[in-house]
């Protein structure tokens, strides 16, 4: 199936682009390959949980009416957002409705709390308030909650065995598609997202997922590389980046276009410019109008963004 419906893509284009050359056969056939591992990976995924599929490129508009996504401004103006979600899963209990949502990525980005409070990266969290308005607006009385919002990135991993133990291909196969972003800390939550944390309400020590960004130590606390958060924090990163957002309308209402790029640890925002070439920007005038954004550490983030919620910020 997956063959035919490459097939049938690319045979409207072979005229013009995809030509009988064995370069463009190996690009197809390797596409088909990684077609085939992506619909593998995601299977497993789903699998190891038990959560299931929603929706599948849910689109939303200003038809909608999703409270999230109408932003008001200064005076009568309005910011309204409109998307397609590639993926929104969900699980539920007897009190609430747990929401998952994922991104297909093709490249390598990394979710990051630091892009987020700078608002660099505002669409995973902007999906997750979308996501979570949907559910509601079906008039159930169950709590509405957030489990994760992840990236999957697709992509043609290659192993490498270090060990000359017999290695579980499979698990190491697996472990390359783990999903980036955020989860919720909640114990029944993480067993719901992936079954190799228990079944019983108490996370199991020593656990590590190879679908999602979380670990548990031998002595049960969450590792030094899990990516969780509670439901307090997942209200105030929510709240930041809708305020973020009608911050950015005002800007563009106001006809703020000016030159000022940032600059984040090792990141630019000229670095993957389309405009860059013609641009033309020398070192020298990058670094007189770029934004220098401090990099922080997650601590130090959440107590501003703590601080932000008790001002009113």
């Amino acid at each position: 199936m997956v063959s035919e419906c490459v097939d049938r893509t690319v045979g409207g284009y072979r005229d013009v682009l995809f030509g009988q050359s064995k370069r463009i056969a190996f690009m197809i056939n390797r596409i088909k390959k990684m077609m085939n591992r992506t619909i593998w990976a995601v299977s497993e995924q789903m699998r190891r949980g038990a959560f299931e599929q929603e929706y599948c490129e849910a689109g939303f508009s200003y038809h909608d009416n999703l409270p999230s996504m109408k932003i008001s401004l200064e005076g009568e103006k309005r910011l309204v957002f409109s998307g397609i979600i590639d993926r929104i899963d969900t699980y539920e209990d007897e009190e609430n409705i747990y929401v998952k949502v994922v991104d297909y990525k093709t490249g390598g980005i990394k979710l990051s709390l630091n892009s987020m409070f700078y608002g660099l990266q505002l669409q995973l969290v902007l999906y997750m308030a979308a996501a979570l308005d949907m559910e509601r607006q079906k008039g159930g009385k169950k709590n509405v909650v957030p489990a994760g919002m992840f990236y999957y990135y697709v992509k043609d991993p290659v192993l490498k065995l270090e060990s000359s133990a017999a290695p579980d291909l499979e698990e190491q196969m697996l472990a390359e598609y783990k999903c980036g972003g955020y989860a919720s800390q909640n114990p029944r939550v993480l067993q719901k997202l992936d079954s190799v944390f228990g079944t019983r309400g108490e996370l199991e020590s020593g656990a590590r997922s190879s679908c999602i960004p979380v670990n548990i130590t031998a002595k049960g606390d969450f590792g030094s590389y899990a990516k969780v958060l509670s439901d307090e924090k997942w209200q105030t990163l929510m709240s930041h980046t809708l305020k973020l957002a009608a911050d950015f309308g005002s800007q563009i209402m106001d006809g703020v276009i000016r030159v000022h790029p940032y600059h984040l640890g090792g990141e630019t925002g000229c670095d993957y410019c389309g405009l860059r070439s013609i641009c033309g920007m020398e070192r020298a005038e990058f670094v007189q109008c770029c934004h220098q954004m401090e990099e922080k550490k997650e601590e130090e983030i959440w107590d501003e963004l703590d601080e932000g919620t008790e001002t009113g910020h």
